[in-house]
């Protein structure tokens, strides 16, 4: 599911938007989220992008299916050439639920435990291909490896919410955002506008119906706030730029604080 990465760029203070592989020219950092079918087409405009100094973030099964969607043994598929831009195959053996709590400190950040639902065995990894970090039994977890003027950026484990429509805060979720976050930062280019930082939650009486207020646990302060959604928009002239927070009925009654970029 690609609703874990798009809120760890949002939460963020970033701006995801969808992309066609035809539509990198002014992308600098594109994040590849599950995309398990790609023709060569599509393979070559993404090698193009990172050779010409783009940041590619991918997560399992890039190129992992046939152009039918039949999940292979080995990925990524041949034609799309991008085997060739990772620097390594994987053999596909993330199918099965299989959860493990993992350490890594990559990127500048002490050390975090991150959740891995799945992972995927790494083969015939070259010689430049980075090991920032390692599953229990050795498996990469996070591999990175410079390309033409840019870089890959590999995350070898899946991560989906435990509860899902009620997966607000949970540790996990935050690590999760804090490497993402981290990786785009280690890239210099592209900066958050924003960032929505936690300081208390406690219930509220006025959401007792439908689900009510999940509240099994609650952020640090200064972390993210799961329970809100934001969107940023702007004038057509990009000077003028409005920024909408909401919730629903399930957001417990929040306290944050707003820290704008500073030009």
């Amino acid at each position: 599911c690609n609703a874990p990465i798009y809120s760890a760029l949002e939460e963020s203070g970033y701006m995801p938007k969808v992309v066609h592989a035809r539509d990198l020219k002014d992308i600098k950092v594109l994040v590849a989220s599950h995309a398990q079918v790609l023709n060569a087409e599509e393979g070559k405009a993404i090698a193009d992008f990172v050779k010409g100094g783009g940041l590619l973030i991918a997560t399992p099964w890039l190129a992992s299916c046939s152009p039918h969607g039949n999940a292979l043994t080995v990925y990524p598929t041949e034609e799309t050439g991008l085997a060739g831009l990772l620097g390594f195959k994987l053999l596909n053996a993330s199918q099965a639920l299989a959860k493990e709590e993992v350490t890594a400190s990559a990127f500048g950040l002490p050390q975090l435990t991150l959740t891995s639902k799945g992972k995927d065995n790494v083969l015939d990894i070259a010689p430049d291909v980075g090991v920032l970090g390692k599953h229990k039994d050795g498996t990469p977890l996070i591999l990175s490896r410079k390309v033409g003027k840019g870089r890959v950026v590999y995350l070898n484990f899946l991560y989906d919410w435990d509860n899902w429509w009620n997966s607000f805060h949970e540790p996990a979720r935050e690590a999760y955002r804090k490497l993402v976050d981290a990786i785009v930062r280690s890239d210099g280019r592209v900066k958050a506008e924003y960032f929505i930082a936690f300081e208390s939650a406690e219930p509220s009486q006025d959401n007792k119906g439908w689900w009510q207020t999940p509240l099994k646990s609650k952020p640090n302060p200064g972390e993210s706030v799961p329970w809100w959604s934001s969107q940023l928009y702007s004038d057509p002239s990009g000077r003028i730029k409005y920024l909408a927070i909401f919730s629903d009925h399930r957001s417990p009654a929040i306290t944050g604080r707003l820290r704008w970029r500073q030009l």
